[in-house]
């Protein structure tokens, strides 16, 4: 079989190379008739194919089948088979393509739907639970016998007799005796039956959306589930019976119990390490704290002192790693979800975005009118940054894949530089888009445009070709020396381009201008200018890079917070620093989700009454399964969980309703019951990942319902009136909990959603106001500098956006007196703030001149110099205040400055009282009325003076002489003076569109 196969693949090979020589040639036979007649010739023992006519062979030679001539309808009808599959398959990959988002979430829900139905066959199929439990009853006669008991495992012997067996281990006694082991036990104990739907349970909490975030949940949930085990491990060490023992003290086992519940809630850990150390840290005591029972050791002995296979804690841990690694397998097979190898297409993709983005741009700034074309290339920039995300996050989760081991480090290492390099060129974007709104197709603007035509398309075309050389340098995770020779190669080229882009620039500038240093006529070309040289140079800096990588790796850090080890040390770090376990914020958190789990376990101990069953695990672990960090400011969300949870608990009752119809032993139960549980799971699944305002309830129904879908066939689910009371006892105890905790959130919520946004946006308009302010004083760096203050306002800018959603008022159920929050003002307000933050970025790049190191040859040898004039962070330092003290030498400097101030606090005042107005009454305050009277709010006063005092500075006099040694253009200072300038116009504007938006929103009369 070996040999004909191994001829088979010579032959298709051969025949593929034939085909691709002489494709079109009709006298040669087609490839779907090759196929068909090595199919026909398998059937034929030891003859073969003659590729050439398609005949089949004998050994002897003596007979000849001419297959084609004799069997033309087989050969046909096994052509098209052949055919047809390959056309299904080019539909099917063609679907995917087009259709990629939908497909991963189609393929992600059927495999875990698949796994969890197959996995959970041992439960409700009887053959297959013999295989992993073993035969625990037998028919004789007609009457049912026992055979294995719980906790018997492997392969036994029975000495007594049919009707009354005794199971016994194999020794050597028995088989000198000549007795055979006869009767199967299974490979774990009976009481892990009682465990396989946790194992579903915790796979459905464990999977996320790919292959890297999935196995960081799962690491995560097995630590706390671990932590939760050892806790209950030790003190039954101390207490062998629980509660049960005649040394037990109540203060002990119920100061254990707080104290972990404390240090799991108040503890850095993520939400899932939290989640699972609650959930077993409340089942595993509730049964140490009952006196009835106590702890479950178990009886079957590891090798392990006081550890038994069948202990409640072994078994805990053994399913949650179960169940986490199906989750894991499930991203794995048959479609595999790996953040690595989406690294480098979302990298690829990412330079094709950039280059059609910059080729656009380009096209339409030599264009001759405007036109829609822009609105597109806005969009694609939104679209872009959302694709750099996505290599931010497969970047982060792919260490979860690959620790950092082998060549997967230096691959995450190449790609992060990368990545930081593609952030860096947001700024570029930004002032690209900035460009484009202002561009005047004016003569000037033409004048300019057919000069930098050429250059500009020229700078594109390498830098893309540069950027595409290096991401596909990357994905080995070396740089070798003729790579290096490559990419400096480019380099050369691109400062070349840079040098006549500078130099053309300079011509025409001084040609429109004349002795004008700056003007408002030549701004928009200037900043479009300056954007497209710095995106340049930025590309350039990270090629520069990694022309020295090997030189950089070798000197890493390995307890850097990127390696195995730093994750570990910075992680223990921050687990249970003091201060953020005692933070106002922290036990606020300890209270809303301790007081109802809490609360939970006194009603689950001591209540025996109404619905609630005596020691049961529903209310707790519903509780703890549910722990979150929203503060009850939505009560949307709280709803999601009571939905989810109860339509958890039903769904399953009628699903299992209607599998009960058929006989346990018969072949469609089985059937039914596994296509319901397919079916179940893929609808939920893909509802959890597909939707974003709706998947919480999809998480929940797939996570609560394994209970009931995973029970053993067996008739009294229908005809049991006491099961069912049972069902819906638990329900009605999850409706509750849930109940208990919106209570308890509700206390404890300091604010209301929308007076919490409200807060978080005053701080936010209060950091935005400070940044501008710091710059006219001249205060750029430092803890108290621009760059700092820019920093702290993307922070809660991050925050403002993430309340925003939970300030809906169509979320309220019961609305109170208080009238609808203005939501829309509030994102407009976020929207135009997140523009401001980017005219202070571009206000920093045009003070800070960004210089870059590139490599170049030299005796052929690659060597790493600094371009242009801040070799030194004092040169740096200098070059900045230069710029600036350009900007507030100028006696209009003033004027500028105070419009500014005076406009951002004046709408700032506005916005934060419009939003905080909750009455239906016209609002009245001095600000608005100040605001009202405001003539030409948009426009900044004092820019063309401030052009005119420049200009007439004696430094400028003579500005092609001055610049003349300075050759690319974000380092010409009039080209940095008009971006910085424009950058406070573009702010005024911004400013201008709020207060708009504010008077929009003053409704009432």
């Amino acid at each position: 079989r070996g040999t004909r196969l191994q001829l088979f693949l010579q032959d298709v090979i051969r025949q593929v190379v034939q085909c691709e020589s002489a494709s079109g040639d009709p006298s040669r036979p087609s490839f779907e008739a090759f196929a068909a007649a090595h199919v026909h010739s398998a059937a034929m023992p030891d003859s073969r194919v003659d590729s050439r006519s398609l005949q089949v062979v004998h050994p002897d030679g003596s007979d000849t089948t001419p297959l084609v001539a004799s069997q033309p309808e087989k050969m046909e009808v096994a052509g098209s088979r052949f055919s047809k599959l390959s056309e299904a398959r080019k539909a099917i990959t063609q679907f995917s393509n087009q259709h990629s988002r939908f497909w991963s979430r189609v393929t992600m829900a059927a495999s875990i739907a698949a796994y969890v139905t197959l996995f959970g066959m041992p439960v409700y199929w009887k053959a297959s639970r013999v295989v992993i439990f073993g035969q625990r009853d037998v028919l004789v006669n007609g009457v049912e016998v026992d055979l294995c008991g719980s906790y018997d495992m492997g392969w036994k012997a029975n000495i007594g007799n049919e009707s009354r067996p005794v199971l016994v281990d194999m020794n050597a006694t028995l088989i000198r005796d000549g007795v055979k082991a006869s009767i199967w036990c299974g490979f774990l104990p009976t009481p892990y039956i009682h465990m396989w739907p946790r194992v579903v349970q915790v796979a459905m909490f464990t999977l996320l959306g790919s292959t890297g975030s999935t196995i960081k949940n799962m690491w995560q949930g097995i630590a706390g589930t671990f932590f939760a085990v050892m806790n209950v491990f030790l003190i039954t060490a101390l207490y062998p019976d629980g509660a049960a023992s005649e040394n037990y003290s109540p203060v002990v086992g119920w100061a254990n119990l707080v104290l972990v519940l404390f240090l799991f809630l108040a503890c850095s850990a993520n939400m899932q390490t939290k989640t699972m150390g609650l959930l077993w840290t409340c089942c595993l005591m509730l049964h140490f704290l009952d006196p009835h029972t106590g702890p479950t050791v178990g009886t079957y002995r590891t090798a392990i002192p006081i550890l038994c296979w069948d202990g409640e804690t072994t078994m805990v841990l053994i399913t949650g790693v179960m169940g986490a690694s199906i989750a894991v397998f499930a991203t794995v097979f048959p479609v595999p979800l790996l953040n690595i190898t989406h690294v480098h297409d979302d990298a690829l993709e990412v330079v094709n975005g950039i280059d059609t983005l910059f080729c656009d741009a380009i096209a339409y700034y030599c264009g001759k009118a405007r036109d829609p074309r822009r609105h597109a290339i806005f969009a694609k920039m939104e679209a872009l940054s959302q694709t750099v995300g996505r290599v931010s996050g497969n970047l982060a989760d792919s260490f979860w894949e690959t620790f950092n081991l082998g060549r997967f480090g230096r691959v995450r290492f190449l790609y992060e530089g990368f990545n930081k390099a593609m952030k860096i060129s947001q700024d570029e974007l930004y002032i690209i888009k900035a460009a484009l709104q202002q561009l005047d197709f004016n003569p000037k603007h033409q004048h300019f445009a057919e000069e930098l035509a050429q250059p500009l398309e020229a700078l594109h075309a390498n830098s893309i070709a540069c950027l595409r050389l290096c991401t596909a340098f990357c994905k080995d995770g070396t740089i070798s020396q003729g790579e290096r020779i490559e990419i400096t190669s480019f380099l050369q080229s691109i400062r070349e381009n840079q040098d006549e882009l500078g130099r053309r620039f300079k011509a025409v500038a001084l040609a429109q201008s004349g002795k004008e240093a700056v003007s408002q006529e030549i701004a928009a070309d200037a900043l479009f200018v300056f954007s497209v040289t710095q995106w340049a140079k930025d590309l350039e800096g990270w090629a520069t890079e990694l022309t020295g990588f090997e030189q950089q790796w070798g000197r890493k850090d390995w307890l850097d917070t990127d390696s195995v080890l730093g994750v570990a040390v910075s992680q223990a770090k921050l687990m249970f620093s003091p201060y953020r376990m005692f933070s106002a914020d922290r036990i606020r958190f300890v209270l809303m989700n301790g007081i109802p789990i809490i609360g939970g376990m006194l009603i689950s101990m001591f209540s025996t009454t109404s619905i609630f069953i005596q020691y049961s695990k529903t209310m707790p672990a519903t509780l703890a399964l549910l722990t979150s960090a929203d503060c009850g400011s939505t009560f949307f969300r709280n709803l999601q969980r009571l939905m989810g949870a109860t339509f958890g608990h039903t769904l399953p009752i009628f699903v299992m309703s209607l599998v009960g119809i058929f006989e346990c032993e018969g072949s469609m139960r089985l059937a039914v019951h596994s296509t319901s549980i397919f079916l179940y799971y893929f609808i939920f699944a893909y509802m959890y990942h597909a939707s974003g305002q709706w998947g919480l309830i999809g998480l929940l129904i797939s996570g609560f319902g394994c209970k009931i879908l995973f029970s053993e066939c067996t008739s009294q689910f229908n005809a049991d009136d006491h099961l069912y009371a049972k069902h819906y006892k638990d329900i009605a105890s999850v409706i509750v909990a849930i109940i208990f905790k919106m209570i308890v959130a509700g206390i404890l919520a300091p604010k209301e959603a929308r007076d919490i946004a409200i807060d978080l946006i005053a701080k936010l308009f209060t950091e935005v106001e400070a940044a501008f302010t710091q710059f006219a004083a001249g205060n750029l760096y430092g803890d108290d500098g621009v760059e700092t203050r820019i920093a702290r306002a993307k922070s809660l800018l991050a925050d403002c956006e993430a309340q925003s959603p939970k300030t809906e008022p169509k979320l309220q159920v019961v609305p109170g007196m208080r009238a609808d929050f203005k939501k829309n003002l509030y994102d407009v307000a976020l929207a135009q703030v997140r523009l401001m933050l980017s005219d202070l970025d571009m206000l920093m790049l045009a003070q800070r001149g960004r210089m870059v190191q590139t490599a170049v040859v030299r005796d052929r040898e690659i060597v790493t110099v600094t371009m242009a004039c801040e070799a030194t962070e004092e040169t740096e330092h200098h070059h900045e205040k230069t710029v600036h003290e350009i900007l507030t030498a100028s006696e209009e400097w003033g004027t500028l400055e105070q419009d500014l101030k005076d406009t951002l606090a004046k709408v700032f005042r506005v916005c934060s009282i419009v939003l905080q107005h909750a009455t239906e009454v016209p609002m009245a305050a001095d600000d608005i009325e100040a605001l009202k009277s405001t003539a030409n709010l948009h426009v900044l006063d004092g820019v063309r003076e401030f052009y005119a005092a420049v200009n007439a500075d004696p430094v400028w006099q003579d500005s092609g002489a001055k610049e003349a040694g300075i050759r690319s253009v974000p380092q010409m200072r009039r080209v940095r003076i008009l971006v910085s300038i424009n950058a406070l116009v573009l702010a005024t504007q911004h400013s201008a569109e709020i207060a708009a938006a504010c008077f929009q929103n003053m409704i009432y009369f």
